[in-house]
């Protein structure tokens, strides 16, 4: 069964090239362009891992991030052209990787990659230890 991934990205340009090559890489995909419809989305497809921008209209990324984690512990990428700071505050808030825009395609797919087989090992492992 292929994994689901939410991408909320307000750049439709850059939403439709991470789209495209996830589809390729044989995920699906949905994709929401502000905060309030990527929370909506996220409700109605439960996705395994969520690309996330911060500076989204509606609804912040950041706030995004402490309405998922409040509940769900699958991994949160975020894309942004924000600086340090906020890399730094983000990755504390409960985000698990942070990708400085401009970015490599290729690369993102790599590390969404990275992430949902550490995710999904890790939820073996603790089934199994459950």
């Amino acid at each position: 069964m292929a994994k689901t991934i939410l991408i909320i990205e307000d750049e439709i340009s850059i939403q439709n090239i991470v789209r495209a090559f996830l589809e390729d890489a044989g995920y699906t995909v949905y994709g929401a362009g502000d905060g309030l419809e990527g929370i909506e989305i996220f409700r109605r497809c439960n996705p395994d891992l969520v690309l996330l921008d911060l500076m989204l209209p509606g609804i912040t990324g950041e706030t995004l991030i402490e309405q998922i984690r409040s509940e769900y512990t699958m991994p949160i990428l975020v894309i942004s052209a924000k600086g340090q700071e906020d890399k730094l505050n983000v990755l504390r808030m409960g985000a698990d990787d942070f990708i400085s825009k401009p970015f490599d395609v290729e690369e993102v797919i790599a590390r969404v990659q990275a992430q949902l087989r550490r995710y999904t090992q890790f939820s073996i492992h603790k089934q199994e230890a459950g």
